[in-house]
């Protein structure tokens, strides 16, 4: 039974901790968020509203907590730019965006939240944003100024900038020079 343990132990390839993570891929930790249904048992919220309608909460901790580490080098030194993706669909790309933009936000750091799906919209559809509201789309293509697109989230002070709607497929939208 040992020596059986002991062999699962050797062939499992998960990463599960912080040291796996650094020990496998030679690169620092930076945070991690846990399912929602692990820490928020008692209300049934959406992930994107979940930090700003429990603040005190594990879940909203993370957040600031993945911000912090972001930031190490203090906010003026932090990086201008973060980019959320992932290789799968349904991986939190649209949860981790909004988290970080919202805790942000309501640090007090000026922030924009983009959302880049062009396929699935999944940032404005979450934030439950019109359609029919202009956005990247229209903006990239000229037909509307970016401060006319930007619209606020009431919730945390963010400014979001939804994908905006299209009659044609935008599967050219980010070449060209806008």
């Amino acid at each position: 039974g040992c020596a059986a343990v002991l062999l699962a132990e050797m062939l499992e390839t998960r990463m599960a901790t912080a040291d796996d993570v650094e020990q496998r891929l030679g690169r620092p930790y930076v945070g991690g968020i846990p399912l929602l249904s692990s820490v928020l048992k008692t209300r049934r919220l959406s992930p994107l509203d979940a930090g700003l309608a429990e603040p005190l909460s594990a879940y909203s901790e993370a957040f600031r907590g993945l911000l912090a580490s972001i930031n190490l080098g203090g906010p003026d030194d932090g990086p201008r730019v973060v980019l959320i993706t992932s290789a799968l669909p349904a991986e939190g790309k649209t949860t981790i965006a909004a988290g970080l933009a919202r805790t942000a936000s309501r640090q007090g750091v000026s922030t924009a939240l983009i959302d880049c799906d062009v396929r699935s919209r999944g940032l404005t559809r979450g934030l439950k944003i019109d359609d029919r509201a202009p956005g990247l789309i229209q903006v990239l293509r000229g037909e509307v100024e970016l401060a006319d697109a930007l619209l606020v989230d009431s919730s945390s002070g963010a400014m979001v900038l939804p994908m905006g709607h299209s009659a044609m497929p935008s599967d050219d939208l980010l070449s060209g020079e806008a």
